[in-house]
């Protein structure tokens, strides 16, 4: 039994059904998501401000940051927004991370070999 080909018209209606159940639970989501990203924020020294309805948020320890707006209403540019700044969340966390074990190396080096048989490293 021949599979029936879908037809571009088809594939147009299904890709635009998906699409649309993307951005429902998008904006279903959206508050949510918002909220535990500026908690991961905050959390990673991330200067929060309320203005014009909208969440303004920097990084402190950056000399010239980015600065990060994003509306409380789910739209396509907050959702944008969201992302960007989750980027930048994400970056800076992985950034402290390899910070942090640069750190724990540089420190291991300078243990003398009795301190190293010590630690049992």
């Amino acid at each position: 039994m021949a599979q029936r080909k879908e037809t571009k018209a088809q594939r147009l209606e299904c890709e635009a059904a998906e699409r649309a159940a993307r951005e429902a639970e998008q904006a279903a989501t959206y508050l949510q998501r918002l909220m535990a990203l500026l908690e991961r924020a905050t959390a990673l020294d991330f200067a929060l401000d309320f203005k014009a309805g909208a969440f303004v948020l920097y990084d402190r320890d950056v000399r010239h940051p980015d600065i990060h707006t994003i509306d409380l209403e789910h739209s396509f540019a907050a959702e944008l927004s969201l992302n960007d700044l989750e980027f930048a969340v994400g970056l800076k966390h992985m950034l402290e991370h390899v910070e942090a074990e640069r750190r724990f190396q540089a420190a291991l080096a300078k243990l003398t070999k009795e301190e190293h048989e010590l630690l049992g490293l």
